[in-house]
């Protein structure tokens, strides 16, 4: 099983982190017929004249095709399937060869939505990649050097509904805490419109993060996602990809620098955290919200924050800080999670799709032997016999 990209195409992050990790990659024209992936970049898909590209490449039966860097930005089933539609399926590539990848969209195995033919799997970029900022020894200066001026911070970019109710919770119960925003048209009440004199922008500098003592880190989710018609409405929208788990650059970012947090995000994302092989503090504090109800969850995780506050700079959350830092700067551990999320769950999917067509052909076979047996009142030992 070998990995393929476009040479003269933009190159995508997925082989650059696959090359990273001692995974070779290789330029298709030096496709070998044997079973590959392709793996192409949602940038080829701007540009109507690559459909020719697929279809030259449709030919290669071996050949499967991963689009890569589809993350929460095509959450939904019509914009997902934009691409495929317009271009493979055009391309006359079947559904079955073809993989779409979900950068933070936790999930172990190759998922199949068999109402729209569609194969998802997750690749951990965020997880994998130093999209997090500056190395340690940089990031470890800035740590000593900032002083401490909140006892909480809330970062986030825009208006989602769970965000919007954090922030709302923070600002009533009086937190000290450094915020920061983007506006959108969930940002429109008085109350939030308190904050615009923040003096942060929405891309954090990265002393910002070390300026509080524990992240109330808000996570995306796919769940409460709003829909966009022509007429200008919003309206809700039945999303398959709901309530997938979401570990994005944000929790990462706090996990490698060692800072204290509570998750305002999906269900089970502590969970999945510990599965992964860290530690979260459900030694120090309840981390019961994690398994909790929507609404419920963000409230209960933000108080647990001052909870979690009581144990600043001790030597218990220390050890944790300390030891999720030194795995995730673990790049033996990263390659091991690459394989288990990723390389794994692409062989077995290869496997099984070998088994399913050695299935077809042995079914086919003894369909065919019994239209002969029938045909030629033959009995299996006499047809047997004759070949032998």
């Amino acid at each position: 099983m070998k990995f393929y990209y476009i040479q003269d195409a933009h190159i995508p992050n997925m082989v650059k982190l696959l090359n990273k990790f001692d995974i070779e990659t290789y330029d298709i024209k030096e496709y070998d017929n044997t079973v590959g992936f392709l793996i192409l970049s949602t940038d080829l898909f701007i540009n109507t004249e690559n459909v020719n590209l697929f279809k030259k490449y449709s030919l290669y039966q071996n050949l499967f095709f991963i689009i890569n860097d589809a993350n929460e930005g095509f959450p939904f089933k019509d914009r997902v399937l934009y691409h495929i539609k317009k271009y493979l399926d055009s391309a006359s590539i079947s559904r079955n060869r073809i993989i779409y990848s979900y950068n933070n969209s936790i999930n172990l195995g190759i998922t199949h939505y068999s109402d729209i033919e569609l194969n998802t799997i997750y690749f951990p970029t965020f997880f994998l990649e130093n999209s997090i900022g500056p190395d340690w020894d940089v990031v470890n200066n800035i740590k000593k050097s900032t002083i401490k001026t909140h006892d909480f911070s809330l970062f986030v970019k825009n208006g989602k509904p769970h965000k919007k109710m954090a922030i709302l919770n923070v600002i009533e119960n009086k937190y000290n805490c450094l915020m920061t925003y983007a506006f959108n048209r969930d940002f429109e009440s008085n109350q939030i419109q308190t904050l615009q004199t923040c003096e942060f922008d929405s891309h954090l500098h990265t002393s910002n993060y070390f300026k509080s003592k524990i992240d109330i880190l808000i996570e995306s989710e796919y769940n409460s996602y709003i829909s966009y018609n022509p007429n200008g409405d919003y309206n809700p929208m039945d999303n398959n990809f709901d309530k997938m788990l979401h570990l994005s650059e944000k929790i990462w970012r706090v996990v490698a620098w060692g800072i204290p947090f509570v998750v305002v995000g999906q269900k089970h994302m502590l969970k999945h955290l510990r599965e992964i092989g860290f530690k979260t503090f459900d030694t120090l504090v309840d981390e019961s919200y994690d398994n909790m109800d929507d609404d419920i969850r963000v409230y209960e995780s933000i108080k647990q924050s001052k909870e979690l506050l009581k144990f600043y700079d001790t030597p218990e959350l220390n050890s944790i800080l300390e030891y999720n830092k030194n795995l995730y700067l673990d790049n033996t551990f990263k390659k091991q999670k690459l394989h288990e999320f990723f390389i794994n769950p692409l062989k077995k999917y290869i496997e099984d799709l070998v088994w399913y067509n050695v299935q077809i052909f042995i079914s086919l076979f003894i369909f065919i032997l019994i239209l002969v047996m029938i045909r030629s009142k033959t009995s299996i030992i006499q047809i047997i016999n004759i070949y032998m």
